[in-house]
């Protein structure tokens, strides 16, 4: 299932422009082996890389630089009214409910003040990978260039955006050996970023024409997709009770932000 996924997801790429479309393998078909069904596709030339390296803020760089001309390439601006936000927000939320009931009051309560801060807004949807970490990502090891992204199973057509970005960070904390949760816990606030970090966001936000306020939303977003799809918690009642504080702390800074953006759009 998950081979087919990625089969038509790659179908769609294939017919973007050829700065993008070259970047990711083409599906060539489907075949049945005895009982096997196998997956034809061409091979992108290089290595991946999987811990912590002298070229991983290069191929970090670089990873940006292929996801922004991605986005800008596929972005359609989208109002978000309640169908919307439902498959934006609510979808996602429900996942990490799904994933981790003992978390459902404190998610519940994230969809509300996400709602609140994106309803009516009008933002760009892009096309997703879902899974944008630099283990993804090949490139040559004698010259560190990179050569194309992988793994696209996960990929979205069209979903909010910030959350590519925040993978390859996150995954490069993870990296380094930061424990998980103490990641999500720094990636989500801007303030425990450090300055590379933080300039690649911005440059990605101004990119796509998404302000700079809309980082607390988008950021909580993406934590939820984080653990709806990856993490699934049981008796592990230290972490839980981390990752409700981790939640407070966001939902409470949504408000703050969109608090002073909405003053501020007043003023003007």
């Amino acid at each position: 299932r998950g081979r087919r996924i990625e089969s038509t997801i790659l179908e769609q790429i294939a017919l973007l422009p050829e700065h993008l479309s070259n970047m990711v393998p083409r599906h060539l078909g489907e075949f049945q082996v005895g009982r096997y069904a196998c997956f034809l596709m061409t091979l992108l030339p290089g290595v991946t890389l999987d811990m912590d390296a002298r070229s991983l803020d290069t191929l970090t760089a670089q990873a940006m630089e292929f996801l922004k001309a991605l986005h800008v390439q596929t972005a359609v601006s989208t109002r978000l009214g309640s169908t919307e936000l439902d498959l934006h927000v609510g979808s996602i939320i429900d996942d990490a409910v799904a994933r981790n009931p003992d978390l459902t009051d404190s998610f519940h309560s994230l969809r509300t003040s996400l709602t609140d801060a994106l309803r009516g807004r009008t933002l760009p949807t892009v096309f997703t990978h879902g899974d944008y970490k630099i283990e993804n990502v090949m490139y040559a090891r004698a010259d560190d260039r990179i050569t194309g992204i992988i793994d696209w199973e996960h990929a979205v057509p069209a979903a909010l955006p910030l959350l590519d970005t925040l993978y390859l960070l996150f995954y490069n904390r993870i990296l380094r050996g930061t424990p998980w949760a103490d990641v999500l816990e720094s990636i989500v606030d801007r303030s425990a970023l450090e300055d590379r970090e933080n300039s690649l966001i911005d440059d990605y936000l101004a990119a796509i024409g998404v302000r700079r306020w809309l980082y607390a939303p988008l950021a909580a977003l993406f934590l939820a997709h984080h653990i709806g799809r990856r993490i699934t918690l049981q008796h592990d009642t230290r972490t839980i009770e981390h990752l409700r504080r981790i939640l407070s702390s966001l939902e409470s800074r949504i408000y703050e932000v969109q608090s002073e953006a909405d003053m501020a759009s007043d003023t003007c």
